[in-house]
């Protein structure tokens, strides 16, 4: 993994964290670790997923819900 970006799911626009839609971070463990610690402790959803374009890329999807259609 090189990169993880940080994306929120239809409709989750209103979600109050620091993390801007589709904000890339430097991959590592504790940064990995820290963004889904920070999403669950504020009562959010998370989703993780390889990009399927470029392997190399984590996509953490975050939801206010049960990531359903808007």
């Amino acid at each position: 993994m090189k990169k993880i970006t940080v994306s929120y799911w239809h409709g989750s626009k209103y979600i109050n964290l620091k993390y801007e839609h589709n904000s890339d971070f430097k991959y590592s463990l504790k940064k990995r670790n820290e963004i889904i610690d920070d999403v669950l402790s504020k009562g959010y959803a998370i989703m993780l997923k390889i990009y399927n374009l470029d392997p190399t890329i984590l996509v953490i999807w975050i939801d206010n819900g049960r990531f359903g259609q808007s």
